[in-house]
């Protein structure tokens, strides 16, 4: 078996449970737009896809559930300051993460997508990590296929 076999047979875990839409804080799709362009897309451009992710195109209104797990991933670990910039407040930090948690649901079952170009397929999973009481590692795997060349691309990534 491969690498990437033995990976996805090692990505078996569970995702940790997302907030209820009832204790999601309202904060407007736009605003949420404004944060992820503003504090995450510094560092996860397009040019630059740190973590093997960019939110450039990140539109809450319509998220990808997998990117929205690793993105609430690391917002628990306080990465909206990484690239040097003062966070915002934590009223509105938690509004954020409220506001995003109830979209990271399904992240750990396949979320396929396809348009004229492309089809896509990933799955977001965390992996216990062998040390006592550390905390598990989430990952994402994708794999893309042009439909044009039949070609595809996999990637793993971690937040």
């Amino acid at each position: 078996m491969n690498m990437i076999g033995l990976f996805v047979l090692a990505i078996a875990g569970t995702l940790p449970a997302v907030a209820s839409a009832q204790e999601a804080v309202a904060m407007p799709v736009a605003q949420q737009n404004a944060l992820v362009k503003q504090y995450c897309a510094v560092c996860h451009s397009d040019a630059k896809p740190t973590g093997g992710l960019s939110l450039e195109q990140f539109d809450a209104g319509h998220p990808d559930p997998g990117v929205v797990a690793m993105m609430l991933s690391k917002l628990k670990d306080g990465a909206m300051s990484a690239a040097g910039i003062t966070q915002p407040d934590k009223p509105v930090m938690k509004a954020l993460r409220n506001a995003l948690s109830g979209e990271a649901k399904g992240a750990g079952d396949w979320i396929v997508s396809r348009n004229a170009l492309l089809v896509k397929a990933g799955i977001v999973r965390e992996v216990r990590s062998p040390e006592a009481g550390a905390e598990p590692d989430l990952y994402r795997l994708q794999v893309t296929c042009h439909l044009d060349t039949h070609e595809g691309e996999v990637q793993v990534a971690r937040p």
